[in-house]
């Protein structure tokens, strides 16, 4: 979930933290003596900072999971494709239930649900499913879950119309609420707000359409 590798910046958080921790205990004591006073407050600050600086890094790192699928469906179409195997009708059977009982079971509200994931979550081994994807249902993970997520989001919106966009976009398992706008506007043509108030004065009465 990160862009560079966190466990340098988690360590200097845990340092940073033990420092406090450490003044802390010593400050009822230098509270009575200048001179300790002198060196354990320069280390509280320092210490603060340096957590700051580390927790800012940690977020500042944080890369949203639909970027991530982004990139990782760019490196599978940039590599060498391997040859993929064909699978037996009975396989494709169960494979297909199997995501129709993940979506029946909202899987597809976690925003952190990837292939890896998904094929744990299964019991179904990663390139099968990407046999069945790319072959059978000829899209990739990414653009399947964009479609489940965007049809969860409009029937959520249609249901519920003051719901928030961003209730919405947590609710059907998007990281973040750009990208609930982003995959509306590739589909719709419009904002998620726009849709919901056409579907609402849609759905109107003809004679309140009238006054």
């Amino acid at each position: 979930m990160a862009a560079t590798d966190l466990l340098p910046y988690v360590k200097y958080s845990r340092a940073s933290v033990i420092i406090l921790w450490l003044a802390v205990l010593a400050m009822p004591v230098a509270i009575f003596s200048t001179t300790l006073l002198y060196i354990v407050g320069p280390a509280v600050l320092l210490a603060l900072l340096f957590f700051n600086l580390t927790f800012i890094a940690l977020g500042s790192s944080y890369i949203p999971t639909e970027e991530l699928l982004d990139k990782e469906e760019e490196n599978q179409r940039s590599g060498e494709k391997k040859p993929l195997h064909q699978l037996s009708e009975e396989r494709r059977n169960f494979i297909q239930n199997s995501l129709d009982q993940w979506c029946m079971d909202l899987g597809y509200k976690d925003c952190n649900v990837n292939m890896l994931t998904l094929s744990r979550t299964l019991c179904i081994s990663k390139d099968e499913l990407s046999v069945f994807f790319d072959q059978y249902l000829k899209t990739t993970f990414r653009i399947w879950l964009g479609d489940i997520r965007f049809n969860a989001a409009k029937k959520m919106m249609f249901e519920f119309p003051d719901y928030s966009n961003d209730i919405i976009s947590a609710e059907c398992g998007f990281s973040a609420r750009t990208y609930l706008y982003r995959i509306f506007k590739s589909k719709e043509g419009c904002t998620p707000t726009e849709w919901r108030e056409e579907q609402v004065a849609n759905a109107a009465p003809d004679d309140e359409k009238q006054d």
